[in-house]
């Protein structure tokens, strides 16, 4: 053992080495007054202070503090009386005191009538019979940013024993036990004051399991107790003493009767502590005569109840407000810091955490990018409270604005009103107006509800006027601000298009065309915003003059086939007095038609199949125009048809196969154009579907004798049919047989006008098409030939 005495004689400070005894014989040698400082671990016990000592260890800050280890061979320090002794950064451990059968109590510390100042110590896993850490016998005990904790009395005070006067200060009481008895982390038969500390996971037999008072007087505040466990009592046993508790947080002691708090007889006043719920506190949490009026509750409020996209509300949950609804104010006291609150949003994010300081939890919801009212809670993991706050995402659109976007003839004293999708506000942009020539117009502007007024402070000229809403100048109530937003108007009665060269639509226009468009008053350029496009929307080269009412562009280049539009923008041609015209456009198309170079089937064809697709094929490639393609039944009844272009052919595909009938395609007028827009004029070509008709049976049979000479020959068809070329042919050797026909239903008739020859051979015959069924499809090649009878 090595001392270091630095200092005068009567207070000098003492460096002690470990070693055998160092401790016990520096205290032997100091005198009162000394400093003693310790660096390291010591391995002694049975420390008798007999004068005002300080011990400290060398580490005065973090974790690793100087350790006195007794080694379960006895306590560590017996304080004498009248002897102030003052402990800092030290670790007191292994004390046990239950072997000293004159004084089994202290395991750490027994002070006899002395004042103890224990500050930034630990005190753990010491034992005795009575106060496993600390017994405390009618001295004075000042415990402040301490530790007590896994320390054990056989009796009473796990953690400590008070038969004096003691106050704990920012000290922290965990996993002590009483195991036969009351008061695992504290008992008090004494006075003791409790401020800003923590009794938790302290254990005992009967009741008290984390503070046990009897009969004496305790005082606690801004403390934390929970997670004990005793049968009464398991957070506080008051036993026919004077407590006194404010603004401590005592949650989740279990036990059998009164889970937080049990008080038998004694006087107790326990207003505005935080007991797990809003709710009254039940016999399940206070069990005994209490007469609780006022206890604190879990509050939620939002900093902003209505935030925009990218906004965020701050979120406090607080202990701040009791039962009756009144609001403490945190310097008049608070429950501990550092109370876990929870928070949850069904909308937006939320961060999910915080610890309270000074009574309140805060956090911080953030938008998101979806609108609605964000359900917005925070639990403690007992009472689950929660607030609403309307997200509101969505920046306000203009719905209707008077005047209207490019309306002209607007009224000199036109006040501007622009309704919104919802409520708004004035933001920070710029809101203008401005004519054609670029001049600011000085301005006005009112909001009400959702409409902003907006008030030209002068009458308006003649002249187009723009209207100009920058970014954010308007927002909604939650803050999303407009994007950037203009609208036209003009004041004045503008001049009117009466005629425009080549007309709208023409066609067939020549490549070198100078376009000539004709007003009704004389006009300029107004802000020239005059183009000529193609059918690709590709802007071609111009110049415009103008003369008088007449307004001429000249295209820079000869124009290509193609379909055309002039445009003529608001404001680009104004009258002498800036009256602008309104938005105006023309089209027509050059080069020449589209014309049919063939179609299949041909027209007039017969024996076509059903299912036959019609193609049509143009002198060059075509797109579809009107659409007033039609396919008709030989009634004039619309067949369902699609329609398709590929480069120049034209395909018609009915729906359904074809019946049996006569068939008219027909292009009306502009149905197809080719790709630069000139429509083909008015086509129609028709064919027949089925199967021509054939002769069934005749009489005479062909080569028959013996037929009547004043008989009709009749033929019969497979089908009904009609006339069609009727040529047929009656011959005798070549000459020609007058006769007459008739057709019925199927049967053809032939009627000689005179009776025929006897004995005379007869020829008929049916050239191709002579008839024809319904559908139009012709007769084939047919002859008989027969001999009269005598």
């Amino acid at each position: 053992m090595t001392i270091i005495v630095s200092g005068t004689v009567s207070a000098a400070s003492y460096n002690v080495t470990p070693g055998p005894n160092a401790i016990k014989i520096a205290i032997n040698n100091a005198h009162s007054g000394d400093t003693l400082n310790l660096n390291g671990t010591y391995y002694e016990h049975d420390l008798v202070v007999n004068k005002n000592l300080t011990i400290r260890g060398s580490n005065q800050s973090g974790d690793s503090r100087s350790v006195i280890d007794a080694q379960k061979n006895g306590r560590v320090f017996l304080i004498n009386s009248g002897v102030k002794l003052n402990l800092n950064y030290l670790q007191l451990v292994n004390g046990y005191a239950s072997s000293n059968k004159t004084n089994p109590n202290g395991g750490a510390i027994y002070n006899n009538k002395g004042t103890l100042s224990v500050n930034d110590t630990k005190i753990n896993s010491n034992y005795a019979n009575y106060g496993g850490g600390i017994y405390n016998y009618k001295g004075t005990v000042n415990l402040s940013n301490s530790l007590v904790f896994l320390s054990a009395a056989y009796y009473n005070g796990g953690g400590i024993y008070n038969i004096g006067t003691m106050t704990l200060k920012n000290a922290t009481i965990f996993e002590n036990v009483a195991r036969y008895n009351y008061g695992g982390g504290l008992y008090n038969f004494g006075t003791i004051n409790i401020n800003n500390s923590k009794f938790f996971e302290n254990s005992a037999k009967y009741g008290g399991g984390g503070i046990y008072n009897n009969l004496y007087t305790a005082k606690i505040t801004q403390t934390n107790i929970f997670l004990n466990n005793a049968p009464k009592g398991g957070g506080v046993y008051n036993n026919i003493g004077t407590l006194n508790m404010t603004f401590c947080r005592i949650t989740n002691n279990h036990l059998y009767h009164g889970c937080d708090f049990f008080n038998v007889a004694g006087k107790v006043c326990i207003p505005y502590n935080w007991w797990g719920t809003n709710k009254k506190p039940t016999t399940d949490i206070i069990y005994g005569y209490t007469n609780i009026k006022s206890w604190l509750v879990l509050s939620i409020k939002a900093s902003q109840n209505l935030i925009p996209f990218g906004g965020q509300s701050n979120i406090t949950a607080d202990f701040l407000h009791d039962s009756n609804g009144f609001y403490h104010n945190p310097s008049y006291g608070y429950v501990p810091d550092g109370i876990p609150v929870y928070f949850t949003t069904d909308l937006g994010n939320i961060n999910s955490s915080a610890r309270t300081l000074k009574g309140a939890a805060t956090a911080i919801l953030y938008s998101g990018d979806i609108s609605g009212i964000a359900n917005v809670t925070a639990t403690d993991n007992q009472t689950t409270v929660s607030t609403l706050v309307n997200i509101d995402t969505i920046a306000p659109s203009v719905t209707n604005i008077d005047p209207k976007n490019n309306m002209l003839n607007v009224k000199p004293n036109k006040i501007i009103t622009i309704t919104f999708s919802e409520p708004i506000k004035m933001g920070n942009g710029q809101i203008y107006i401005t004519n054609i020539q670029g001049q600011i117009i000085p301005i006005t502007t009112s909001i009400y509800n959702n409409t902003l007024n907006i008030t030209p402070t002068n009458l308006l000229n003649s002249n187009l006027y723009t209207l100009t809403l920058n970014s954010s100048s308007i927002t909604d109530i939650a803050g999303n601000g407009i994007e950037n937003w203009s609208s036209v108007f003009g004041v004045g009665i503008p001049p009117k298009v009466v005629s425009v060269d080549p007309t709208n639509n023409a066609y067939n226009i020549p490549s070198n065309k100078v376009i000539s468009v004709t007003f009704n008053e004389s006009i300029k350029i107004g802000n020239g915003q005059i183009y000529l496009k193609n059918s690709d929307g590709s802007l071609i080269p111009i110049s415009i003059s103008s003369v008088g009412n007449k307004l001429q562009i000249t295209p820079n280049n000869n124009l290509n086939e193609d379909y055309y539009t002039i445009i003529l923008n608001i404001g680009s041609i104004t009258g002498l007095n800036d009256n602008p015209i309104d938005n105006w456009n023309s089209t027509f198309s050059t080069g020449l038609s589209p014309t049919v170079s063939s179609i299949n089937p041909s027209n007039n064809a017969v024996n076509v199949v059903p299912s036959k697709v019609i193609t049509i094929a143009f002198n060059e490639p075509i797109k579809i125009g009107n659409e007033q393609i039609t396919l008709q039944d030989s009634n004039g009844k619309l067949i369902a048809i699609t329609t398709s272009v590929n480069n120049n052919i034209l395909t018609i595909t009915p729906v359904n196969n074809l019946t049996e009938d006569k068939y008219f395609v027909t292009l009306l007028f502009g149905s197809v154009t080719d790709l630069a827009g000139n429509p083909v004029a008015y086509w129609n070509s028709t064919f027949s579907v089925g199967i021509s008709p054939y002769v069934f049976s005749s009489d005479p049979a062909n080569n028959s004798i013996n037929f009547a000479k004043n008989k009709p020959i009749t033929i019969i068809f497979d089908e009904p049919i009609k006339p069609g070329l009727m040529n047929i042919t009656l011959t005798n050797s070549g000459t020609p047989i007058l006769f007459t026909t008739t057709v019925s239903d199927k049967t053809l008739t032939i009627t000689p006008t005179t009776a025929l020859d006897p004995l005379t051979l007869y020829t008929v015959t049916l050239n191709p098409g002579s008839v024809v069924d319904n559908a139009g499809n012709p007769s084939t090649f047919y002859t008989i030939s027969f001999r009269t009878e005598a």
